[in-house]
């Protein structure tokens, strides 16, 4: 049996519910991941629908009828009853044994069945509409009506039967700020009702409602209208299915409360991408219709083709596209409004990082009719489906993604080294892109823009077109890579000029001879130089010079900044590839992280190299891969430093620098400076700190953020943590303990904290420490009162030397 257009307050007039003990507890009030979202637009949609006399309907309830008697059935029973009964008669006679007059009758009315209908697919549905009802009934004072709501019951616990039970007797509400709690703080109430999950999901719905309605603040008019619009006017139905009409047996009860898959949110966004399309007719007739064929048959190969190995799903990969290609337009054209999601500062229009961090992260609580029921979305959809059209698989079997891929292979593979991948499509049609960096979103924009400023298949693209994507690709990847992009200011105003510059560009000729429009970028101002002087230098369309830069932009530290190479080799190409050849592997990983520190002790052979981090700070530079700002904040200060990087060019100069035998020659230089350079009996005035660094790679590794602070721009600190709130060291003494005795115990060091504390070495009881103001290093035996003074290194070890001797 089928109905339509039937009405819980219906349902509850004929029948009664009844929840079984087999069904899941009711999951609407639930506080966690998308249910509040779900709950909260199913609330407004039912207090719409009854406030705007529009009718809304729930879809289907499927279930059971029990104790409604099936004529057909009885008849059929009685029937089989009655010969049963006659076949026992006609036994009975053939052994001489006698059955009285029997007969079947039915029974009287008031002994059959209660109707009850038992869901087996509708429970939340109902359960939501009983509380609704409930919140009327009680808020009105209709306690008349209470006893037709008592046919609503739950079987699943007896805390949750016991629960509905107290909603549903005579007591009054006083409906205060917060319903929940004044339910709980009834008499009636059971604490321990409160571990039963149906029971608190019911109180949060019913707090919700509450909410809900307050907020809108309805008289009692209203919500006596609203109340008839419930259970008089029909405005909330649903159709109901009778499975017994199906001859079902009960393990489908079991079998569809276990059925656990859920529509995803790609599914579910589809559904109303797809609805909203038709209805507000967003995109021509016939376009849409070979688009929505493309959905899912050619578009959905690119994110299959695209996925890993070892996953069987891209629904995650296909809805993050949708959010990436959205967020540059969301960043750069929505107008913050009151009660918009952008909120708004009194004197400017802003993005509320929690929203962008909705959108860019995947969280459970995105909300995309939130996000993309609005003009931007809409305006630009038809962009995102073209670009998937243009890199579709065609029916030929030709990839244009896999032409895009090749283009852009040489530079995506470098800078996404780091990422796992392998390929364009792979990285940015893949499941997790929207989380990734600011530079990564930058660069598929970048991208993306260019193919649909060409707008045609990529097949269709002709040599001298690849080229000139090949060569916008490298420009507009240094570029990006080697920019600050930590934000969504500095994404959407590094993504406006990339459009500005694409309005602007030549697309018959390459980017290298349009130099103009890099300067016109916001980028950093070191990197589009660098790049308009490489670009000056390919002009010539000399093959030599391409392949030099080509190799020299993806040296793995140099990261796209070669301009000191440049400026090196004064942009000869013969010079050029020396220089480049010189310092290839003096910066990769063996020579930056090797444990003798050949790189900084070598440097400081040819000059102090050590980076000022402010008044009387100084680093001698990590060796990270990381960031640009990590970068930049390192070797790159010698890079770009005229006076730091003529430090660096003089190494690579001296007669002893061999780059085919590297580790050697530098070691040489280290061992040629210490033998050309006695310090041990240099006063300490006028010993530099830097000395010290190139005889003792030990001393190097002290510190966690690679900083020594100075006082009177002379004597060195070694700072543990960015200042002397963590343990230092003073250098000279440090020195001496590793330099002379490493391995004895009986010298050991005492950091100190505090920048009124000194440092100092100890030997049995002696103290020996520097005194700076007076260029001197102390030997203090305070109980004997014995103080003795030093001026140079060489006299202070002598002195550890005869303290050890005398404690033997």
């Amino acid at each position: 049996m089928s109905i339509s257009n039937y009405t819980f307050w219906k349902l509850l007039n004929d029948q009664g519910v009844e929840i079984p003990s087999i069904q899941r507890d009711y999951a609407q009030g639930r506080n966690y991941g998308k249910i509040p979202i779900i709950r909260k637009k199913f609330i407004e949609a039912i207090i719409n629908a009854l406030d705007f006399k529009e009718r809304l309907g729930l879809d289907f309830i499927y279930g059971k009828i029990f104790g409604l008697r099936n004529e057909e059935e009885f008849k059929r029973n009685k029937k089989a009853i009655e010969a049963l009964l006659q076949s026992i008669k006609t036994y009975a006679n053939s052994i001489d044994l006698t059955v009285g007059e029997t007969f079947v009758d039915e029974k009287k009315i008031e002994d059959q069945k209660l109707v009850y209908l038992i869901p087996l697919d509708g429970q939340q549905r109902l359960t939501t509409l009983f509380l609704i009802h409930l919140y009327f009934i009680k808020r009105l004072g209709k306690v008349e009506d209470l006893s037709i709501l008592k046919n609503f019951k739950y079987k699943t616990r007896k805390s949750s039967e016991g629960f509905i039970q107290l909603l549903c007797n005579a007591d009054k509400l006083e409906f205060n700020t917060d319903l929940k709690e004044e339910i709980i703080n009834q008499e009636s109430f059971s604490n321990t009702w409160l571990n039963d999950p149906t029971v608190n999901s019911m109180l949060n719905v019913i707090e919700e409602f509450h909410q809900l309605i307050v907020e809108r603040n309805y008289s009692a008019e209203d919500l006596s209208r609203l109340y008839e619009g419930l259970t008089i006017e029909n405005l909330i139905y649903f159709d109901f299915l009778d499975l017994k009409d199906f001859n079902l047996s009960d393990d489908l009860y079991v079998k569809m409360n276990a059925r656990g898959k859920q529509l995803s949110d790609f599914e579910n966004f589809k559904a109303w991408l797809f609805s909203k399309i038709e209805l507000e007719d967003l995109i021509e007739d016939d376009l849409w219709i070979e688009y929505s064929k493309n959905f899912d048959i050619s578009w959905n190969d690119i994110f299959w083709n695209a996925k890993s190995k070892n996953s069987y799903e891209i629904d995650a990969s296909y809805f993050e596209y949708f959010k990436l290609s959205f967020l540059s337009h969301f960043i750069k054209d929505y107008v913050a409004k009151e009660n918009s999601i952008i909120k708004k500062k009194p004197t400017e229009l802003y993005l509320n990082s929690e929203v962008v961090d909705l959108l860019v992260n995947r969280s459970v609580d995105f909300d995309f009719e939130k996000f993309f029921d609005n003009d931007i979305f809409k305006n630009n959809l038809e962009s995102y489906f073209r670009f998937l059209e243009l890199c579709k698989v065609e029916t030929t079997g030709v990839s244009n993604m896999q032409i895009l891929d090749l283009v852009l292979d040489e530079y995506f593979t470098f800078y996404h080294q780091n990422d796992f991948c392998e390929s364009f499509s792979e990285f940015y049609f893949s499941d997790g892109i929207i989380s990734k960096s600011w530079w990564n979103r930058l660069y598929f924009f970048a991208i993306q823009r260019y193919v649909l400023r060409i707008n045609k298949y990529l097949v269709q693209y002709s040599e001298e077109e690849l080229g000139c994507f090949g060569d916008y690709n490298r420009i507009i990847s240094n570029l990006i890579f080697n920019s600050y992009v930590d934000s969504p200011d500095d994404f959407k105003n590094n993504l406006l000029s990339i459009e500005i510059l694409l309005d602007s560009l030549d697309l018959s000729r390459s980017l290298i001879f349009q130099t103009n429009l890099i300067a016109e970028t916001s980028f950093r101002k070191t990197q589009k130089d660098e790049e308009i002087v490489k670009c000056q230098l390919l002009q010539k369309k000399d093959t030599a010079w391409v392949e030099a830069i080509l190799i020299a932009e993806k040296h793995p530290y140099f990261y796209g900044q070669i301009n000191f190479i440049l400026n090196f080799s004064g942009k000869d190409l013969i010079n050029f590839k020396v220089f480049f050849d010189k310092l290839d592997f003096l910066f990769r990983k063996e020579i930056l992280s090797h444990e003798a520190f050949l790189l900084q002790r070598s440097l400081l052979t040819k000059g102090d190299y050590f980076i000022s981090k402010s008044d009387n700070k100084k680093s001698f530079l990590k060796n990270t891969f990381g960031t640009v700002r990590e970068r930049d904040e390192n070797w790159r200060q010698i890079f770009n430093d005229n006076n730091k990087s003529q430090i660096l060019k003089n190494l690579i100069l001296d007669t002893d620098y061999d780059n085919n035998n590297l580790e050697t020659s530098l070691n040489n230089i280290i061992q040629k400076y210490i033998t050309s350079n006695v310090i041990e009996n240099i006063n300490f005035d006028s010993l530099h700190y830097k000395e010290l660094y190139i005889r003792s790679p030990e001393i190097f590794n002290f510190g966690r953020e690679n900083l020594i602070q100075l006082f009177n721009d002379h004597y060195a600190y070694q700072l543990n943590s960015s200042s002397t709130i963590g343990y230092f060291n003073e250098l000279i003494t440090f020195y001496i303990k590793k330099f002379y005795f490493k391995n004895l115990e009986k010298v050991n060091y005492h950091f100190e904290i505090g920048w009124d504390n000194n440092p100092s070495l100890m030997v049995n009881s002696y103290m020996i420490k520097l005194k700076p103001s007076e260029h001197l290093i102390s030997v203090e035996e305070q109980s004997a009162n014995i103080y003795e003074e030093y001026k140079n290194i060489e006299d202070v070890v002598l002195k550890i030397e005869n303290l050890i001797g005398d404690s033997v």
